[in-house]
């Protein structure tokens, strides 16, 4: 698979009626990085990449952002569907109980929980432990955050929802792990088993956030990469 430069940035795109903690304006996609629609009718106006870097550097100060750099394709799928996750996390959660049913809401909270779990097993496989892909922001200093933010590969979001800060460190540690499996590994058949399963990983996020978005009548839909990757699993299905 691609990585660094090369990756596809229109892994997915979710739109909504509120205002968002990352920088969007209502009906706008949600990945900063997403193509923009073209200004057709209402339709909101196609950001620049310069106002794009900007919306970026803003979030980027929030105490509570995070930011990532992706080396590989897999971290980057992952990481930009993150966008949609937490926004569809956050309105499953406020709606439990009431606009959607308990049992629904548990359901996608036990799948979340899963993919994590998954994720953890795949990092203790690649001699990652516990302590080395719990969260934390390996840039303290202001200026270099921003500077690291107006890269065109940078993702910055600022999570509604604790699902979102739970997994960004398991993605993080995920794809500093497959560059470092890609570049070490003796076996490329062990390799591309790992490969394997982590591509089931993309795929399970995205049915989780398309599940969310069904209930909350929250427009979704895969593109790019992603698309491509579950179509191809639906195909082997």
């Amino acid at each position: 698979m691609p990585q660094g430069g090369q990756q596809d940035r229109s892994a997915a795109v979710i739109t909504g009626g509120d205002p968002s903690r990352n920088g969007h304006k209502p009906g706008q996609a949600v990945m900063d990085l997403a193509p923009q629609r073209a200004h057709q009718g209402g339709g909101a106006p196609r950001r620049s990449p310069d106002e794009q870097i900007a919306d970026r550097v803003f979030r980027v100060k929030d105490p509570d952002s995070i930011l990532l750099i992706n080396k590989t394709q897999e971290g980057w799928m992952l990481s930009s569907m993150l966008f949609s996750f937490d926004k569809v996390m956050q309105r499953v959660r406020r709606g439990a109980g009431s606009r959607v049913p308990f049992d629904e809401a548990q359901s996608i909270m036990m799948k979340v929980e899963g993919v994590a779990q998954r994720i953890k097993d795949v990092l203790r496989r690649l001699g990652v432990s516990d302590v080395e892909y719990r969260w934390r922001e390996p840039i303290g200093d202001i200026q270099e955050r921003v500077k690291m933010a107006s890269r065109r590969d940078a993702i910055v979001i600022v999570p509604r929802v604790q699902d979102t800060a739970r997994l960004a460190p398991l993605i993080r540690g995920l794809d500093e792990s497959l560059i470092r499996l890609r570049m070490e590994s003796q076996s490329l058949e062990t390799c591309m088993e790992e490969l394997k399963t982590v591509a089931t990983f993309v795929v399970d996020l995205h049915r989780i956030i398309q599940h969310g978005a069904r209930l909350t009548n929250t427009p979704y839909e895969a593109r790019g990469e992603v698309a491509k990757l579950v179509r191809q699993h639906d195909g082997r299905a």
